[in-house]
């Protein structure tokens, strides 16, 4: 997602993706010949020509709606104080987030490079980038591109598009409008909301398929042998409030060689049936020849805005199951072998 050759926004990627797959250079008039001219002022960085045929306003505003809502479906956010605190909080950038976005997609379109949109830490340009990476995931190859209505002076035009990363198909719906020279305007994403949440049970299931055989191996080299973990909770005036996890284990060298490093990560569930309530990661480079025992130790500092963080202080701690998952082993030989992060481009 890095590059001037890849897409920047909803805009670039839905008019990209469409226009690219079949111009209809003989459908001068309609809906799929004004995408055309949408790549068209892409390519040439004409930007008062993307201006005229995209409506950044409401395409940015409805995806930024869809967002948030399949971000709060995806991490499970549960109807309380804390999660309406936080969505709230999240709606509140919107007007600033909306604006990065159509900045983003003019520097975009005009040749310029967008680092300085996305590359700050302010909460709005990490939302920004956030909602750029769910538009344009994973390489999509163009698929068919169809005109599924038109209604006086508003189209509906759907096209599949085909990602050999995740190896599966996946469908957007587009809104138009007519202008007054008879060339169409993008309007909106219709199925932004339900594009979110395939492409991430998408690339769930493909890295759960490749980490699968990787796991075995790492499961092999570290044995876990015992832990245990105490929560502890300090209360105050709302700054004053604490909450921390305290982790213990003691892991085996069973790998046939020496280990200079290795992560594990540790995920609390609710109930044996899930779900997940947090998950944290340990690393450890002590010294760990082959069949030694190592001791490892870590502080975990809860979020107290985390709805999660109330359940797990509130709960009987020691009953939650916890397990621990090797992700990471790093031999002295220089060698590793470690789970995918996200899915690898020629996977």
């Amino acid at each position: 997602m890095n590059g001037k050759y890849k897409f920047f926004g909803l805009a670039a990627v839905a008019a990209a993706i469409l226009a690219g797959a079949f111009y209809f250079f003989y459908w001068v008039k309609t809906p799929a010949y004004s995408l055309s001219l949408i790549t068209d002022a892409i390519t040439n960085h004409d930007a008062a020509g993307f201006q005229q045929h995209v409506d950044m306003d409401r395409l940015y505003s409805k995806a930024y709606d869809d967002f948030l809502n399949a971000e709060a479906k995806i991490s499970n956010l549960p109807q309380s104080p804390e999660g309406d605190f936080i969505m709230n909080y999240a709606k509140a950038l919107k007007p600033q987030v909306v604006n990065l976005l159509k900045t983003a997609t003019l520097d975009a379109v005009s040749g310029q490079n967008t680092d300085a949109v996305f590359n700050s830490k302010a909460q709005q340009s990490v939302m920004a980038q956030n909602i750029k990476k769910a538009a344009a995931p994973a390489g999509l190859d163009i698929g068919d591109v169809s005109i599924i209505s038109q209604n006086g002076k508003t189209a509906a035009v759907q096209a599949t598009l085909h990602s050999k990363k995740l190896d599966k198909d996946f469908t957007l719906n587009l809104t138009m409008n007519e202008l007054e020279d008879g060339t169409w305007k993008l309007l909106e994403i219709n199925n932004f909301y339900d594009f979110i949440l395939e492409v991430d049970a998408a690339e769930k299931a493909k890295l759960a398929e490749l980490n699968a055989p990787i796991a075995k191996k790492l499961a092999n080299m570290v044995q876990f042998v015992s832990g245990k973990m105490t929560i502890n909770n300090q209360y105050g005036f709302m700054v004053d409030e604490r909450h921390w996890i305290d982790v213990y284990t003691q892991m085996k060298n069973i790998s046939g060689k020496d280990i200079a490093n290795f992560t594990y990560r540790v995920t609390i569930y609710q109930s044996q049936n899930g779900p997940e309530l947090t998950n944290f990661t340990v690393y450890n480079g002590d010294n760990f020849p082959n069949g030694q025992m190592v001791n490892s130790y870590r502080y975990v500092e809860l979020n107290m805005f985390d709805p999660n963080t109330d359940t797990l202080v509130k709960s009987d701690f020691k009953s939650l199951p916890w397990k621990v998952d090797i992700i990471r082993v790093e031999f002295k030989d220089g060698s590793v072998t470690e789970l995918y992060r996200e899915v690898p481009d020629d996977n």
